[in-house]
């Protein structure tokens, strides 16, 4: 187990694009709260893909960005997606110093270290949020490097707690919010073919402990555990899925509730969606990202909280 405890470092201090790279992405996903306290859960990821050969119209291509958005509101029980893979346009941007990335309807901007407005929308949905860190950047793996399987490996790091207030569209209709999210900044040039499929999880915990953990399908898995004292340590865990749930849009069947068991913590932990459909859908195919409620205890003492959980490659190859 390697403890670090200096969570910014040089890795984390570029927040811009890694032209090096061939895929790269920002990841958002929250849990808010309206007026009326209604709940919802949000996410907003931006990607880059350099090394993707296709063709459109007779034009061949190699680099694409693709758009995700989502809204789980758990007032209606109702789930609003997009996946939108765009072209190279030349009058989008991706800075190479400073976060400004700006893809049409949606821009994820830094406007100071650390801090970012949030913008999208698709059909009669829209995200528009300011989230400003309340935590120090935090590094995973060794030194922000973690291994990806067969498939090579990846630079990643994550700031876990983000103040986060502004503004949600659903079916048209404005809800102020207020609450916290979970960034992810992660890139490389790694073999997507090599990596079939991943389960992810972010747990929050009212204690103020952070986790992130991953488990790829060869097994090549880990975990950060982010203190609430700013300290972190890179450890292992387990999981086990307690059901299963079959899309009616694409007919994949996902698991659907976790046993997470994390020794460093003496964590015995349930994660539950909160809604059973969070899949982002594109044609036939899609992965599942969902907000889930997590229980259970820690040391011996109950324990409650939130999390984001991401099955990737179930039903296609994802980047």
């Amino acid at each position: 187990m390697a403890d670090d405890t200096d969570l910014g470092g040089a890795l984390c201090r570029r927040e811009g694009r890694h032209a090096e790279a061939t895929t790269e992405w920002w990841y958002f996903t929250g849990h808010l709260t309206d007026e009326q306290q209604g709940r919802y859960g949000f996410d907003l990821q931006a990607f880059v893909l350099t090394d993707v050969e296709y063709t459109v119209r007779g034009h061949e291509f190699t680099k694409a960005y693709e758009v995700d958005s989502a809204i789980s509101d758990l007032s209606t029980g109702q789930f609003h997606s997009s996946i939108r893979r765009l072209l190279p346009c030349p009058w989008f941007r991706m800075d190479e110093q400073l976060l400004d990335v700006r893809l049409g309807a949606t821009q994820i901007t830094a406007v100071e270290p650390l801090a970012y407005r949030l913008r999208t929308r698709w059909d009669d949905q829209a995200i528009d949020l300011e989230a400003r860190a309340t935590r120090k950047p935090v590094a995973h793996g060794d030194g922000g490097w973690v291994e990806m399987g067969g498939a090579g490996g990846s630079h990643y790091w994550s700031v876990t707690r983000l103040e986060t207030t502004g503004v949600l569209i659903i079916d048209g209709q404005r809800r102020a919010v207020t609450g916290q999210c979970w960034m992810d900044h992660q890139w490389g040039s790694w073999d997507r073919i090599a990596v079939p499929s991943w389960d992810w999880f972010s747990l929050r915990l009212a204690d103020g402990t952070d986790v992130m953990a991953y488990r790829f399908a060869d097994g090549t898995s880990g975990a950060t555990v982010c203190r609430a004292d700013g300290t972190s340590a890179t450890t292992t865990f387990s999981y086990e899925s307690t059901g299963a749930w079959t899309s009616p849009a694409t007919g994949t069947t996902y698991p659907s509730g976790w046993r997470v068991q994390i020794p460093l913590l003496d964590a015995q932990l349930v994660v539950t969606p909160e809604l059973v459909d969070q899949e982002l859908v594109s044609g036939t195919s899609g992965y599942w990202e969902g907000l889930c409620a997590v229980t259970g205890s820690v040391a011996g003492a109950d324990a409650d909280g939130v999390a984001y959980v991401e099955l990737a490659g179930y039903s296609r190859t994802m980047v």
